[in-house]
């Protein structure tokens, strides 16, 4: 799509020979997804998050785990969104891209809104004194959803619960059209080229962040350019800017073999410039008093560091995956395919049983820990015994759009053995079946 060392996805092929899988995506998509379960139950003993559920005693610790995670915990999974897209748009068509997006993006979004979201929150509401009604609550419920149709968005994200991240990605998987169209031009190509070969590859390591740090800074400065009803949502908005840039990189760092060589050769480097920009964020700028008499200085350096932390951290993370998992196992295959099913039921399941954990008379950790556990279970129990095995449900969960979760090319890496002989003659047989059959109709 634009550099000449692009990897190809399934079916594509160089001199013949056909490409390996980048399993690295699989590993990183399966521990992103599953790791938002123990994100979200940190979120019950946080002092500064509301959620559906709140622990009455909580921990600063899970504090400071959460603010560090969130800094590039979604834009990883950003990242990988935008490899797999680049990798389906080289083996389908436009038809086939959009089609396989809506099943499955925009009809799991919509059974979701409609069933998920709305018992996620009342199970929230059922800690109240007097809790509404299901029936009363699911009304006032699709009032607001309805009411976002028309632009009445409501003042915080209760409403949308942890499906925000679905229309992002819908919006973003529709501007990969022109951007992969953008690519093809010659221009574009030399400028993928001199980030892969500039100053030995550090040129994508240290110019990707400006982007990333700028976005930060105008939306911290969305409070003083905008009025307060619009501050909200237009600062959100700005944030997902960043989002946005995440999917394209990861949209362009697969463009190249030298990008993803030169991340997995210096990941060790990222990840402790990563570690530096956080320290800094976290206990270096706060206490700065230079910077602090001068507000607008302050938001700048601010946001440098969160720009180049989230960037680092992610780039950091791929450049390890890259190194030491290209290679799979059954349960990571198996999980791979669980991972968006469980993104969408975790989080009433996971309400529903803090509900009553919250309530037993035991420290923080345990708690935790009995939580994470159960959430997991209980999870995965869901998408193994129903979701799965039942086709109306494999659809409404977005199993149907594919075969395996998109984004890489299905073939082995070399030295994992090939495919029997039966299934290569089964191959043969049907193909040369297909082509008779097409000749018959024509």
């Amino acid at each position: 799509m634009g550099a000449a060392t692009a990897t190809p996805r399934a079916g594509e092929s160089r001199g013949g020979r056909h490409t390996t899988r980048r399993h690295e995506l699989d590993w990183l998509r399966t521990a992103a997804v599953f790791g938002l379960i123990p994100f979200h139950v940190a979120i019950i003993f946080t002092t500064s998050s509301l959620d559906y559920v709140k622990n009455a005693q909580t921990s600063a610790v899970m504090d400071l785990l959460t603010s560090f995670v969130s800094i590039w915990g979604i834009s990883l999974i950003f990242l990988v969104a935008g490899a797999a897209a680049r990798f389906a748009l080289a083996s389908r068509s436009v038809g086939q891209y959009l089609n396989e997006r809506v099943l499955r993006l925009l009809v799991p979004f919509t059974f979701g809104m409609l069933l998920i979201v709305p018992a996620q929150i009342y199970i929230g509401r059922l800690s109240s004194p007097t809790p509404p009604s299901f029936i009363a609550f699911y009304g006032d419920f699709l009032g607001t959803l309805l009411g976002v149709f028309t632009l009445h968005f409501p003042p915080g994200p209760e409403w949308i619960g942890h499906l925000w991240f679905i229309p992002p990605l819908m919006l973003f998987a529709a501007l990969a059209l022109p951007f992969a169209w953008l690519l093809r031009k010659p221009a574009a190509a030399r400028v993928v080229d001199w980030l892969a070969r500039g100053w030995r590859g550090y040129a994508a390591l240290a110019l990707l962040g400006l982007p990333l740090a700028l976005v930060q800074y105008i939306a911290s400065m969305s409070g003083t350019w905008f009025t307060t009803t619009e501050t909200r949502f237009v600062g959100n908005a700005i944030g997902v800017l960043a989002y946005l840039l995440f999917f394209l990189y990861g949209y362009l760092l697969y463009l190249d073999e030298r990008l993803i060589g030169s991340l997995r050769r210096d990941a060790g480097l990222t990840l402790a410039l990563g570690a530096g920009a956080w320290l800094a964020l976290e206990y270096g700028l706060p206490g700065w008093q230079g910077l602090n008499a001068s507000p607008h200085l302050a938001k700048a350096a601010a946001a440098l560091a969160l720009g180049y932390c989230a960037w680092w951290w992610v780039a950091g993370i791929l450049g390890m995956a890259a190194r030491y998992l290209h290679f799979t196992t059954p349960t990571v295959e198996y999980l791979s395919r669980a991972a968006y099913p469980v993104y969408i039921i975790h989080m009433p399941i996971l309400s529903l049983i803090a509900f009553w954990v919250v309530r037993l008379d035991m420290p923080i950790a345990p708690k935790f820990l009995l939580i994470v556990v159960a959430s997991l279970a209980a999870s995965l129990a869901v998408y193994d015994l129903l979701i799965r095995r039942v086709g109306v449900l494999r659809l409404l969960f977005g199993l149907n759009a594919g075969g395996s979760p998109p984004g890489t090319p299905r073939t082995r890496l070399p030295g994992m053995g090939a495919r029997p002989t039966q299934r290569r003659r089964a191959a043969d047989v049907r193909s040369i079946w297909n082509r008779r059959a097409a000749q018959a109709r024509s």
